[in-house]
């Protein structure tokens, strides 16, 4: 499969806000325009390089547009292409479900902040693909991002459908670092899930060959039994 960049840095994560030029081309793309862009467009300083309609997605984390095709295009907000992706299936499949919600932290069933998910309901226990690598942050919570030099693990967690309240309750009630992104499960599903920052979790001790922060409180248990 042929692409200038890595598919897994252009998977979106959502926010809530629209800037004000994604919108402007938002309404190329539909319009399926490769001129210059009407005056309201302009404004925003956008000129879309693509000749044909496309749907898109919008990645805010990192102010990228993902617009369907052969290939999929990736453009930054002033519609300058940064990537180009094959074999994909197109931008509507790389949106996240909001109504699914895998959690591996303090968010399972048993420990501290489970009464953050009232209101969601269990689909499984299901460990993550074997990509990703977690750290103890101060003994409070984990901290898991993907690994990218596929030195990864699966890690435990729980699978949620929740409601749109809920989960807009976990995201404003989360630490400093947790974020909300994507998440390959052990079957190969990408869902949404509770993220750190990477560099942050990096200079906190890693705990990934215990396989989850379940079992890295039993071993803290089995420590001070013994």
């Amino acid at each position: 499969m042929g692409r200038t960049a890595d598919k897994r840095d252009y998977r979106p994560r959502l926010g809530a806000g629209l800037k004000r030029a994604v919108f402007a081309l938002a309404i190329v793309v539909a319009a399926g325009l490769s001129s210059p862009v009407p005056s309201s467009a302009r404004d925003a300083g956008v000129q879309l390089p693509l000749g044909s309609p496309r749907s898109l997605v919008l990645d805010e984390a990192h102010s990228h547009v993902i617009l369907t095709g052969d290939p999929m295009v990736v453009t930054d907000y002033a519609g300058e292409i940064v990537a180009t992706l094959d074999d994909e299936g197109g931008a509507s499949g790389m949106v996240l479900d909001d109504g699914l919600l895998f959690v591996n932290g303090t968010l399972m069933r048993g420990l501290e902040l489970h009464g953050n998910l009232a209101g969601a309901e269990l689909i499984e226990e299901t460990p993550t693909a074997p990509a990703f690598r977690v750290h103890s942050i101060g003994d409070v919570h984990p901290g898991m991002y993907r690994a990218d030099d596929g030195g990864g693990a699966s890690i435990s967690g729980e699978l949620y459908a929740i409601p749109i309240e809920t989960l807009l309750r976990v995201v404003e009630g989360e630490p400093p670092g947790l974020y909300r992104g994507p998440v390959e499960l052990i079957d190969g599903r990408v869902v949404p899930g509770i993220l750190f920052d990477e560099a942050t979790a990096k200079t906190h001790p890693e705990i990934t060959e215990l396989g989850g922060w379940r079992e890295y409180l039993g071993s803290r248990s089995d420590v001070s039994k013994s």
